[in-house]
């Protein structure tokens, strides 16, 4: 049996059809005006828009019931039609506003995901060869990954506490971990480096001689080292550390490290607030950092340790947690606890795009190599797929269950890592087929099935049949 999914304006209504027949099958009263109606290759899935915002909706046909409501805030402007890809994996929305949307269906995007006894995942980063993956777990574990199997290469057990942070040297011999035991009661804190080629210790530092912690009698709590970043010329490690109640206006420091000897190059700030997030510039001559509570971005030159600049982004309406450099370093982007993320002149702080869409609070950002898109992820467990230029949403992404944790991009920008408190890190498909190929496919590949004259007759169409008809006519003479 054939079906067709109508819908109406006023009183808003969908009814789906038999086509032989032409009687109504079903029909509901829906809340809002119904425009845009397509179907899938199945025949199992509709979709529609609504007119008079810019929401789109996919329907079970099967089971006459909603799957999802989509989301695309755009002040002003509406939703008018809607197409599936081939493969029903993907939809393309048009909009009043002239633009054109293609929003994934096919698991979100989900490539490949590992999960170790459900035990948070703190951090992850991707090898400069791009064929690993290493994660820092709440347990004190750092696993190595095979990116292109999936299998478990490496787990390094030998770590006194929690790892919260890694990074590999650029040249791939080395990872950098940071251990800390938030709250656990040892106080252990500190920088362990791996040699990777021998599998054993290359340096560890105690960092907490460095650290300036509260009168023992106080409830402020300890300050441990929270990141970490390799320099590109692989000759320094920037650390910098936080309290760890996670408290406002509290002392903490950012340390430059000798990666070969561990000797501390530059004390560069003691007694600041907690910082969430640490940058270096290609040539590594200066250093971004992010002071997150108070929502300072710093810029320091580290030949002299001296700081350059300093801005606050009052713009946020929570802490900053995150920042990443644009790869001309002539911008920066931020990212907030209240969802709000902008991007950023790094010298004077001024506000260049804001970026609106996030469905929660945003714990990192990450942006692509080329630096025309941007990921982010957020407590709510959704990743967010970012235009950089635009500040536009392009792709939503849902699989975590809770916070996650850190999100990096693949060398090549095809796919995302993303890693969460739910024990889960995803390998995410972020790059997709251009949308000019898609448009161009579906206007090669509709298919349109010649209506029969009873048909013709029956919905009053003659017009579209004359051909047909004539030459039925001429059969029945014959």
């Amino acid at each position: 049996m054939d079906l067709i999914v109508s819908g109406e304006e006023s009183p808003a209504v969908i009814r789906i059809w038999d086509i032989d027949t032409g009687h109504e099958l079903k029909s509901d009263d829906y809340y809002a005006t119904v425009h845009g109606l397509s179907h899938g290759s199945t025949g199992e899935l509709a979709s529609f828009t609504n007119f008079t915002s810019s929401r789109w909706f996919l329907w079970d046909k099967e089971h006459w019931s909603p799957i999802q409501q989509f989301d695309k805030t755009i002040e002003g402007q509406s939703t008018t039609s809607t197409a599936f890809s081939p493969d029903e994996t993907s939809v393309l929305v048009a909009h009043t506003d002239g633009t054109v949307r293609m929003w994934d269906l096919s698991r979100q995007g989900v490539v490949k995901q590992w999960n170790r006894d459900n035990q948070p995942v703190n951090g992850v980063d991707v090898s400069p060869d791009g064929d690993h993956l290493a994660s820092a777990y709440n347990d004190g574990q750092v696993v190595i990954w095979d990116l292109d199997t999936g299998q478990e290469l490496k787990t390094y057990t030998d770590i006194p506490a929690g790892a919260w942070d890694v990074d590999y040297s650029p040249d791939g011999k080395f990872l950098g971990i940071v251990s800390a035991d938030f709250g656990g009661g040892t106080g252990h804190q500190g920088l362990i480096v791996m040699d990777l080629e021998n599998e054993m210790d290359y340096l560890r530092l105690d960092t907490a001689p460095h650290l300036f912690e509260p009168d023992p009698d106080s409830e402020e709590g300890n300050y441990y080292v929270y990141r970490l970043k390799f320099s590109p010329d692989d000759k320094s490690i920037l650390t910098g550390s936080i309290l760890a109640s996670g408290c406002c206006d509290v002392y903490s420091s950012l340390i430059l490290w000798d990666a070969v000897t561990g000797e501390m190059i530059h004390l560069l700030e003691e007694k600041v607030g907690d910082y969430l997030a640490l940058e270096y510039t290609s040539d590594s001559q200066k250093a971004v950092a992010l002071e997150g509570f108070q929502n300072r971005i710093k810029v320091f030159n580290l030949q002299t340790g001296v700081k350059l600049s300093e801005f606050v982004g009052g713009e946020h309406g929570d802490a900053i947690f995150s920042i990443a450099l644009t790869p001309d370093e002539k911008r920066i982007l931020t990212a907030a606890g209240d969802g709000t993320m902008f991007l950023r002149d790094l010298e004077t702080g001024e506000v260049l795009q804001s970026f609106t869409g996030s469905q929660g609070g945003i714990m990192d950002i990450e942006i692509s190599p080329d630096g025309e898109q941007a990921v982010s992820v957020s407590f709510e467990g959704e990743l967010l797929l970012w235009d950089v230029d635009t500040g536009n949403p392009l792709r939503r992404f849902q699989e975590h269950d809770g916070v996650v944790m850190d999100v990096e991009f693949s060398l090549d920008g095809q796919y995302a890592f993303s890693a969460g408190n739910d024990g889960q890190i995803i390998q995410w498909q972020v790059a997709q087929q251009p949308l000019e190929e898609v448009v161009e496919w579906v206007e090669n590949n509709r298919i349109f099935r010649d209506l029969t004259p009873e048909e013709c007759q029956q919905f009053d169409l003659l017009y579209l049949c004359e051909g047909s008809a004539a030459e039925t006519q001429e059969g029945d003479q014959s």
